[in-house]
């Protein structure tokens, strides 16, 4: 069996690979390879897999498999070949791109892990009882029973306290420390409070929702413009959309155009559906990324919110997406090759998986707003703000008459 994959590089020709006998029932057209070329070793994209070899030559063999993520989502696989074609770029290129996380090498598989501190029941009979020696000592346990167990580092740094003082507690067993996995979800410390918010629309959102709504039920493409004055409510329309798609156990993608606004983005779905949340963007670790990757396959994360490349990740059942501030430049990919734009590729992605698309903005852009006058797009416009939200006053001052004054 040989396969032709396509590897990251300018020229858009495949290459002929062996495949070994023991991964003939893994490789799949759109797996992501790990191959011999030249003196180094290259990630590549199986573009066929074929029975014969169509070189004459000698060929090299496949290494392993990192991934089989397209056969698991083929619509990812349609995109490369449209990508390729609608940006003249290889095939090779446009694969780097779209599975830019998977072509990166780990560094080591073994997970870290930090020390947890915790104060034994020894401990708090002899701080009660008076019985620590050294004014140190009985800061650190002092300090464990008010705030209870504590990462052995940030114990340090806040109270300054050294190695020896923690291992003589230890010994005399006044603490117990435990070793404990990192915790990678970005979104760990965001908390939020048990009761979902009851969330209620006013009657333009409500029109406008139950519109895409049922373009959801009949499972068919459409792209919607959201035109929405500042304030009037556009990200609680997503929100009772999305509503009713995890309760299908289907999922959705809210595409935002800056890292800095994902945080906030995030919370405010997270306070609505908790652990079902996740987020994507370059500020990650390369750590975080693995965990929500593999969350997203596992289906464990049904909602993510992230920055351009985001609209690529393998969401099982994505059923909506959602581009926020459509009109905004930062969806450009300026550096590199391709240089796609993210609302465009959601736009196709979207028409390739038969879902709406929403695009929502208080400044459309242009070619949006085009779209919508020749009936491509469905526009959709709130021009009030929401719930109790005002307009600021604005009061114009003629700067000449300060002047005199």
């Amino acid at each position: 069996m040989f396969v032709e994959a396509y590897l990251p590089i300018g020229i858009n020709q495949a290459f002929t690979y062996h495949v070994p006998s023991d991964l003939e029932n893994q490789v799949y057209k759109g797996s992501i390879i790990q191959v011999p070329f030249g003196s180094r070793k290259s990630f590549a994209y199986v573009d066929k897999v074929i029975s014969k070899n169509p070189y004459s030559g000698q060929t090299k063999t496949i290494i392993s498999i990192k991934s089989n993520v397209v056969n698991d989502n083929p619509q990812l696989g349609i995109l490369v070949e449209w990508m390729s074609r609608y940006y003249a770029d290889s095939k090779g290129m446009v694969a780097k791109s779209i599975f830019s996380f998977l072509y990166t090498k780990i560094i080591s598989k073994n997970l870290k892990k930090h020390k947890q501190i915790h104060i034994t029941k020894k401990g708090k009979d002899f701080f009660n009882n008076r019985e620590v020696k050294g004014k140190i000592r009985v800061r650190v346990l002092e300090h464990l029973i008010c705030e209870g167990s504590k990462n052995l580092k940030e114990l340090k740094d806040v109270l300054r306290v050294s190695s020896q003082t923690i291992n003589t507690l230890e010994r005399d067993e006044l603490i117990s420390i435990n070793e404990k996995a990192i915790d990678y979800n970005p979104l760990s410390n965001v908390k939020t409070k048990e009761k979902t918010p009851n969330l209620l629309l006013s009657e333009k959102q409500n029109e406008i929702f139950k519109s895409i709504q049922n373009q959801v039920k009949q499972n068919k493409f459409s792209a919607n413009l959201i035109h929405g004055v500042t304030g009037s409510g556009k990200t609680e329309i997503y929100i009772k959309l999305i509503e009713k798609l995890i309760k299908q156990k289907k999922s959705a993608l809210i595409l935002v155009p800056e890292i800095v606004l994902t945080p906030e983005t995030a919370k405010r779905f997270k306070l609505y559906f908790k652990d079902n949340v996740g987020v994507w963007n370059s500020s990650m670790t390369h750590s975080e990324k693995k965990w929500t990757w593999n969350n997203v396959n596992n289906n464990k994360i049904k909602i993510v919110v992230g920055t351009r490349s985001s609209v690529f990740l393998p969401l099982k059942n994505l059923s909506l997406i959602v581009v926020d501030e459509e009109h905004d430049s930062s969806y450009k990919q300026a550096e590199g090759m391709p240089s796609y734009n993210a609302r465009d590729i959601a736009i196709i992605r979207a028409k390739h998986l038969d879902i709406p698309v929403v695009l929502g903005s208080a400044t459309p852009s242009i070619e949006s707003y085009y779209n919508c006058t020749i009936g491509k797009y469905n526009l959709h416009e709130l021009k009030e703000r929401y719930g109790k939200a005002s307009y600021p006053e604005v009061e114009l001052v003629n700067m000449f008459d300060q002047v005199d004054q």
